[in-house]
């Protein structure tokens, strides 16, 4: 939904064809900076099982959370990406 304190706004539209009908799809995001000193965050992180990140980044999850891909089905850590 777009407010007047977005800064940043980027569409993407996708069109194919179904049974001989064109179908179009559009989709928007919208965004807004972060202001310079203020957090990005403001809860921290809950139900992470490997903890939290570093002192600068407490509100995130430990680089070593295991996280399930989507596309492949395999398990990872941030630390590896």
């Amino acid at each position: 939904m777009a407010i007047e304190c977005n800064s940043h706004v980027d569409c993407a539209r996708l069109l194919y064809v179904v049974k001989n009908l064109t179908q179009f799809m559009l989709t928007c995001n919208y965004a807004r900076a972060p202001g310079c000193g203020q957090p990005i965050y403001r809860f921290r992180s809950v139900g992470c099982q490997a903890g939290r990140n570093n002192k600068k980044h407490s509100s995130l999850g430990s680089l070593m959370e295991l996280f399930r891909c989507l596309f492949t089905g395999h398990r990872h850590s941030k630390s590896h990406i």
